[in-house]
């Protein structure tokens, strides 16, 4: 009896084992949205505009899992270009990275290198191909109802930025026109000259400072002073200043001398 007990202590066991590795059912690979760009930004902190200096690059890296495909594609040929394997990291001489420009404008690749040739603000576009959906801090995939997959697809906006280049007009009494090769200005007492700059290199502040005028300092892009008193005044400037958050940092500074004031 107790054999028979055993016995059937036993099989029910093994029928209930067996009942469980039928029902096991492995799960489905992990999907996740994860990327890194090699200014130190990861998944959520490249919300905003990214920065890098002009003859620069960065490298985009998609770290995702459980993706079916990879794609990245850029916009604004003439001032930015994918870049092979095999470029100087160190250097910042543009020939070297000349070398390894790709023409194409769309990668399918886990890992890109962007360089930026020129000043302006650009788009670098990824998307990602799932078979399940995943979601991101901003934005989740989409369904496409032919193949029934989920597309992911993030937009990088970068601006470049170049060096510090002063472009000053200036203007006697408002109309007249002064030509940027002359090395002294000829007023009259009362005369008032206006000036406006449009620099390259987007700064973020400048400084006006005019000797003989009043007002003799000036913050704004645009602004006139008045020359009451005769003399000669030296020693004008435009001081240009970029404040810009970004790592490696592309803070600049640049004095401009301005053309020599005679009044009489």
């Amino acid at each position: 009896m107790k054999r028979l007990i055993k016995l059937i202590t036993i099989t029910a066991f093994s029928f209930v084992l067996y009942s469980c590795q039928q029902d096991y059912v492995a799960p489905n690979q992990f999907s996740d949205i994860m990327f890194t760009i090699s200014n130190g930004n990861t998944n959520g902190s490249a919300t905003g505009v990214l920065a890098v200096s002009q003859n620069f690059y960065l490298t985009f890296m998609d770290l995702s899992q459980g993706a079916i495909s990879h794609n990245w594609s850029i916009t604004g040929q003439d001032g930015l270009k994918f870049l092979s394997n095999g470029f100087s990291a160190v250097t910042t001489d543009s020939l070297n990275r000349q070398n390894h420009i790709i023409p194409d404008s769309v990668l399918n690749s886990k890992t890109v290198n962007v360089f930026f040739k020129k000043e302006g603000i650009y788009t670098v576009t990824w998307k990602d191909v799932f078979k399940d959906s995943v979601g991101y801090i901003s934005n989740g995939s989409v369904r496409d109802s032919i193949s029934h997959n989920w597309l992911f697809k993030k937009i990088f906006t970068v601006q470049v930025y170049g060096r510090l280049i002063p472009l000053v007009t200036i203007y006697k009494n408002t109309s007249e026109q002064i030509s940027n090769s002359v090395d002294t200005i000829r007023l009259s007492i009362g005369d008032n000259l206006t000036f406006t700059e449009a620099s390259k290199g987007y700064p973020t502040s400048r400084t006006w400072t005019i000797n003989g005028g009043t007002p003799s300092s000036d913050v704004t892009s645009n602004f006139t002073t008045k020359f009451n008193k005769a003399g000669i005044y030296t020693n004008s400037s435009l001081t240009l200043n970029r404040t810009v958050s970004s790592n490696p940092s592309l803070a600049a500074s640049l004095k401009y001398p301005l053309p020599v004031i005679k009044v009489q």
